[in-house]
């Protein structure tokens, strides 16, 4: 697999679940965060926001934003809530 594939091509690797539990609060309580994550070419992102949604997906976990964007759990490299 080339080094520019799709992220949601690769292997999942499942992830802590502490990480699923803390995403899942700061969806129920409307928690905005701050996401760094590794997209498909490795290269470091954030995108900052409210989670609408924790889901699984053929075994893999997926968090949505509420504005749409999707991300896989396996490529989030730190969370920081941002409490009002």
């Amino acid at each position: 697999m080339s080094e520019n594939a799709d992220p949601f091509l690769k292997k999942y690797v499942p992830v802590d679940t502490d990480l699923v539990d803390n995403l899942e609060h700061y969806a129920s309580d409307k928690i905005h965060v701050q996401i760094h994550y590794k997209d498909h070419t490795g290269t470091a992102q954030e995108m900052r926001g409210l989670i609408g949604d924790v889901y699984t997906k053929e075994h893999q976990e997926f968090l949505k934003m509420v504005d749409g964007r999707e991300i896989r759990l396996d490529q989030i490299t730190e969370v920081i809530s941002k409490k009002h």
